[in-house]
């Protein structure tokens, strides 16, 4: 739906506007701060293979967040996963997108947002997936890094500059090393997908076969 905003001496601007239901649950910033400060790896490994799913599904329905971020997930009690924050959203049908959504510092791609407004989510759901897995595997990464959960933006594990110089990056090393000793697939996968162009082809259902 939407509404006609008039004013005097201006010709009257139709302008989109979506209703958004209040979600119970927690975001998923505090609700992964909380599984990793109690060291639950499981519930960590359910909400990565959760968030895979919603994730292919929306890619799936053509619906865009535009703005994925572990503040903009709210982990309801059941564990199911729903998008709060629609103001950047669009599917089929819709009005285009705003110009000027950067995304959110972290979620990014560091060449900035793809060319296609429909691929905005495909990195930012890999940097999300890929941070829940590791954090499945090792839950106290988050003790060093990552970001406080009432810090604006804040991000599960990576950071702006760890994408942006990886080669520079003590948690990118750190991750090396984990890996070396306990072999994470995905993780070797993923580090090679956050180096590509942002336009990088999103994954299909194979990914939820891949040993973690």
């Amino acid at each position: 739906g939407g509404v006609e905003l008039e004013q005097p001496g201006q010709q009257a601007v139709a302008v989109p506007v979506m209703t958004m239901e209040r979600v119970p649950g927690r975001s998923m910033l505090r609700t992964v701060e909380r599984l990793c400060h109690s060291g639950e790896s499981a519930p960590l490994g359910m909400l990565a293979d959760r968030w895979l799913d919603a994730a292919l599904a929306m890619e799936e329905a053509g619906f865009v967040h535009g703005d994925l971020a572990a503040d903009n997930l709210i982990v309801r009690p059941d564990g199911s996963i729903a998008l709060v924050d629609l103001d950047s959203a669009i599917w089929p049908g819709s009005p285009p997108p705003s110009a000027d959504n950067a995304g959110t510092p972290g979620y990014v791609h560091p060449r900035g947002m793809p060319r296609e407004a429909t691929a905005a989510d495909r990195f930012p759901a890999l940097v999300l997936w890929a941070s829940l897995r590791l954090l499945e595997r090792q839950p106290t990464l988050r003790e060093r890094w990552g970001d406080r959960p009432d810090q604006g933006g804040a991000t599960l594990l990576f950071s702006a500059a760890d994408l942006r110089s990886p080669e520079e990056s003590a948690l990118f090393a750190r991750l090396e090393q984990v890996a070396a000793r306990k072999p994470v697939p995905c993780w070797r996968s993923c580090a090679a997908r956050f180096a590509m162009d942002a336009d990088w082809v999103w994954p299909n259902r194979s990914w939820q076969r891949w040993p973690v």
